[in-house]
């Protein structure tokens, strides 16, 4: 478990509560890749300025409760390569403009506690952090060439009130899952939350 710098960003914006929870297949990402930045158009003086006073006055806390597995559930995280992933995640998000407050999970699951930058879509986020962490499992540990996470996961929203109470969960991973499931937990999260599922197409 890997304590990560909290973001500087902050908001003066009233707590939402809201979340979803997106399914995503990682595809054809290139290896090494993780943000490619958009070309730099041609402005004028006037339009530079407009949009430099525009996002000055942009602020967000756009803070996330995400969640996932191994594929078909399966323990591959001993102690550590458990630590060494919580670490890579976390610097991972940090290389995507986001900041990872809290990384935990268990031998088969990863929960993290992140600010996401509002610049790039969740999916594309979600996306590049299993994709590149997957291809560092192989290329760092050859014996674990079947290792690969599921295809989906887990992204729900979390207001600031909210936020100590989602580190202590996540900190605290190892005594949850003495009586739970991960099936379990991940179930109760989408029911707590009011997200309707079919458990036919929830696992894979």
């Amino acid at each position: 478990m890997v304590d990560c710098v909290d973001c500087n960003n902050r908001s003066d914006m009233s707590p939402l509560r809201g979340l979803f929870v997106c399914l995503v297949i990682p595809h054809g990402l290139r290896r090494g890749l993780i943000y490619a930045a958009p070309p730099r158009l041609k402005a004028s003086h006037h339009s530079r300025t407009s949009t430099r006073s525009i996002m000055s006055h942009t602020y967000t806390n756009l803070l996330y409760h995400l969640v996932w597995s191994t594929k078909e559930r399966k323990p591959f995280f001993d102690d550590g390569l458990e630590t060494e992933m919580h670490k890579y995640l976390g610097g991972t998000i940090g290389e995507l403009g986001g900041s990872a407050l809290l990384v935990g999970g268990m031998p088969d699951h990863v929960h993290i506690l992140a600010v996401l930058p509002a610049r790039r879509a969740l999916s594309d986020i979600m996306r590049d952090l299993k994709a590149n962490s997957s291809d560092w499992v192989h290329e760092k540990f050859p014996a674990l060439r079947e290792f690969a996470w599921q295809n989906g996961y887990g992204a729900f929203t979390v207001s600031q009130s909210q936020k100590a109470n989602v580190l202590d969960y996540i900190a605290r991973q190892k005594e949850h899952h003495r009586v739970k499931t991960f099936q379990d937990e991940f179930v109760e999260m989408l029911e707590r939350n009011e997200i309707e599922y079919d458990p036919k197409y929830l696992w894979d």
